[in-house]
């Protein structure tokens, strides 16, 4: 456990990069954020709240990745010409969060308390992924793999 309450498993990896995002936001913002690859599997996590713990963290990436799966399809159904999704918004009571895409392959969401100014988070979570998308990229699963003999 480092001094600031993260766990030396948060702060691997991407971890601090989501740490930075959601110490810019500030500690009014109760915010998380987590990385995931777009099938939902958790690759990093930071948050200024307690309850952010893995287990959250997994839920939280299971439900942003059918969040963005949805508006996948909500844009196919259009009959509009699209080219994937940007975001995607969930406005609470209390609460909102921001769905984007992250680099290919992963996706990033952060859950902040609707005191926080949405336009801010939006302009730091689109900060991060145009600095590192090269990097936050999670490559596809490998098909060539012989499966497991039963």
């Amino acid at each position: 456990m480092t001094s600031d309450g993260y766990s030396d498993e948060q702060l691997r990896g991407f971890g601090w990069l989501l740490k930075d995002l959601v110490d810019t936001l500030g500690p009014a913002a109760s915010a998380g954020a987590v990385l995931l690859s777009r099938d939902g599997l958790l690759k990093a996590y930071a948050g200024s709240f307690e309850e952010v713990a893995r287990d959250n963290a997994d839920t939280l990436a299971a439900t942003a990745s059918s969040l963005y799966s949805l508006g996948v399809q909500f844009g196919k159904g259009s009959g509009l010409e699209t080219n994937g999704v940007r975001r995607v918004l969930v406005d609470g009571h209390g609460f909102f969060g921001v769905v984007m895409s992250a680099g290919y392959g992963s996706v990033l969401v952060v859950r902040a308390a609707d005191t926080v100014d949405s336009g801010l988070v939006g302009f730091e979570m689109n900060r991060l992924i145009q600095r590192m998308a090269e990097h936050l990229a999670t490559p596809d699963r490998r098909s060539d793999v012989p499966a497991a003999s039963q």
